[in-house]
């Protein structure tokens, strides 16, 4: 029968009995059958289960690395891009109005020199460095430094990211200007305040399984990540 020639379960014979080389069954055919359709389902569900539902299986871990050293970080591009920021002024009355703020407030970088507000600057998050200085020249009666004013803001627009699971081939699209991030500081004229900005990374990595060791091989990356403003701390104020 043709079913008994389907049997591919049955092992040869360690002595062959009238000529034949396997001892091939009816039941040993059956059995090759229901194999055989048994496979076949299991290979259509996972093929419709890879088509049809998310492609993605998130797993989260949050990583706190207080030993790090920032300078050998900064060296790394990845947690050092190259960001494009804004930053501007405002303040805000006891009555809650948000105001601007006067031109008398300059915001200066590390070597100096004045920072426009709303202008686009495009630097690494650790050369973001600045001080906010009140100049005067002829008249310093500092008439913002009065019972009107409730805090002065300083905001920092940055280039964000997003994040899509649902996503057909990223999970996480990388710091881009078509996601703008923010971070507002509060601070007044009575006191002199030192913040501290702490970044920090997101990163989603892709398991590829056996296709890993040829990654591996051509040292090729199948990594996505980002950076953003973790934390902000106020180490000290002085009162003025």
């Amino acid at each position: 029968m043709f079913i008994i020639k389907l049997d591919f379960l049955n092992s040869p014979p360690q002595m062959y009995f009238l000529g034949q080389r396997i001892n091939k069954t009816l039941i040993g055919g059956f059995l090759f059958i229901i194999y055989i359709i048994i496979m076949m389902c299991v290979s259509t569900f996972y093929i419709l289960d890879y088509s049809i539902n998310d492609r993605y299986d998130i797993r989260f871990s949050l990583h706190k690395n207080f030993t790090a050293n920032k300078e050998e970080l900064n060296k790394i591009e990845e947690f050092n891009p190259h960001l494009n920021f804004s930053i501007d002024m405002r303040k805000l009355s006891n009555n809650l109005s948000d105001l601007n703020l006067s031109n008398q407030f300059l915001i200066l970088d590390s070597n100096w020199s004045i920072i426009e507000r709303n202008k686009i600057i495009t630097r690494t998050p650790k050369d973001m460095s600045m001080i906010i200085v009140y100049v005067c020249l002829l008249n310093c009666s500092f008439e913002e430094n009065n019972d009107t004013d409730l805090a002065y803001i300083l905001n920092i627009s940055y280039s964000g990211y997003k994040i899509d699971h649902q996503n057909g081939y990223i999970p996480l699209e990388r710091n881009n200007d078509k996601y703008t991030f923010y971070k507002e500081f509060y601070f007044t004229s009575r006191t002199a305040s030192y913040f501290e900005i702490n970044w920090g990374a997101i990163k989603y990595k892709e398991e590829r399984g056996l296709f890993g060791l040829f990654d591996n091989l051509f040292k090729r990356k199948h990594e996505y990540m980002s950076i953003d403003i973790d934390d902000i701390k106020e180490l000290n104020t002085v009162e003025l």
